[in-house]
């Protein structure tokens, strides 16, 4: 993740954008995990995950990668999940949490990477997941999705209607308990991403 953060920050740095009034030049930058993250799955499981993002405000483009870990502590990768976009757009001021922008993030793709060879076999068993998963080796699901590890298509879900909250050098994102894909979240996660 280290390495990821670090090949990115060249392309904030090359972004020009500076702190002003404006939301999207705020939240421009890139911006990690301070812990290990616990996220009800909905399937009475919990999943434990980092995430480490990175926004360009003047092209609105926009990276994610979240690790899911096999353990409470993040210790044991299991999969990468790499998601961005052609751009993000800020809305405005949330009329239900107070302090929160309204920001719609457009995907332009999708991709999983197993990260163990228990991960890989999962993703090899999972219907209509793709097919000859090897661990460390990455396959873009945007057009395929995989229901199984809730990866939607493109085509399914173009664009996540959710929230942001910056307080200070700590980003938050909306709740993921609901679908973003249909509808904004009403309140923010516990866990904010850190400004790197």
């Amino acid at each position: 993740m280290k390495a990821f953060t670090a090949i990115l920050s060249g392309l904030v740095a090359a972004s020009g954008c500076t702190s002003s009034a404006n939301f999207a030049d705020k939240i421009t930058g890139i911006w990690d995990s301070s812990t290990c993250e616990a996220y009800p799955a909905g399937n009475g499981t919990t999943n434990h995950v980092t995430r480490d993002f990175v926004i360009l405000g003047t092209s609105h483009e926009w990276m994610l990668r979240a690790t899911v870990f096999a353990d409470s502590a993040c210790a044991e990768p299991f999969v990468d999940e790499d998601v961005g976009g052609a751009t993000f757009d800020v809305i405005g001021p949330s009329p239900v949490v107070s302090g929160a922008q309204e920001v719609d993030y457009t995907f332009a793709y999708r991709k999983l990477t197993p990260l163990s060879d228990a991960a890989a076999s999962a993703l090899n068993q999972t219907p209509m997941c793709g097919s000859n998963w090897e661990t460390g080796v990455e396959q873009d699901l945007s057009s395929t999705g995989c229901a199984g590890f809730g990866v939607d298509t493109v085509t399914s879900c173009p664009t996540e209607h959710d929230l942001n909250k910056l307080e200070g050098t700590s980003l938050y994102f909306g709740d993921r308990s609901g679908d973003l894909c249909t509808t904004r979240p009403t309140m923010l996660v516990t866990y904010p991403v850190v400004e790197q």
